[in-house]
């Protein structure tokens, strides 16, 4: 006998989640608890993260009585080519980006305490760390305006620093969120650094 589990991933909405990392699975996993989910994709560089993300994040909707449906897309935002073959084939209405080179979080604590400190003292601030978001967020934006105009772009990777300089070239998505806890742990050391002085 099946089940009926309710309706599977309804309307016209397509949400695209654009990074397998942790802030990708857990929007996913919040998404897939939704009782009326849009269509969902998630797109990442490695296939089997990717799928076994989706198929976790499936299986957790069953166990809630949900039927959605998580289609996977591999993509590697250093390739364009790549960015436009899946934005034409899953056609998104809204993208959700959560990707980086790196976590700013893991270089951090591998610096001498030392080179952390004169990296804040001199000035820079957070530009170190934009640079491990911004190029694959500006393939992204270029490939989102060419081939998904009308798709509104949530950006979860260091807002603060790559909405300001992907603004000047018109490319800047429409939100960004996240980053103030993260920032939180950089602003404590540079002030306690600077009030020792």
């Amino acid at each position: 006998r099946e089940r009926n589990l309710g309706p599977r991933n309804s309307g016209e909405d397509r949400l695209l989640i654009v990074g397998s990392g942790r802030i990708g699975g857990l929007v996913l996993q919040q998404l897939v608890s939704h009782p009326s989910p849009p269509r969902l994709a998630l797109a990442g560089r490695d296939r089997k993260t990717i799928e076994a993300f989706a198929r976790s994040a499936e299986a957790s909707a069953l166990i809630m009585g949900r039927h959605t449906l998580v289609e996977t897309l591999v993509v590697d935002l250093l390739e364009p080519e790549s960015i436009a073959e899946a934005l034409g084939a899953f056609r998104p209405t809204l993208i959700f980006n959560s990707t980086t080179l790196q976590t700013p979080s893991s270089l951090l604590g591998a610096l001498p305490p030392a080179l952390r400190s004169r990296i804040y003292s001199v000035g820079t601030g957070f530009a170190p760390w934009t640079s491990f978001q911004l190029p694959l967020l500006h393939n992204l934006m270029r490939a989102a305006r060419a081939e998904s105009p009308a798709a509104v772009v949530v950006n979860a990777a260091f807002p603060d620093g790559t909405h300001a300089a992907l603004s000047r070239r018109g490319l800047a998505p429409e939100v960004g969120i996240g980053n103030i806890h993260g920032l939180q742990a950089f602003m404590t050391e540079a002030c306690a650094s600077r009030s020792e002085e």
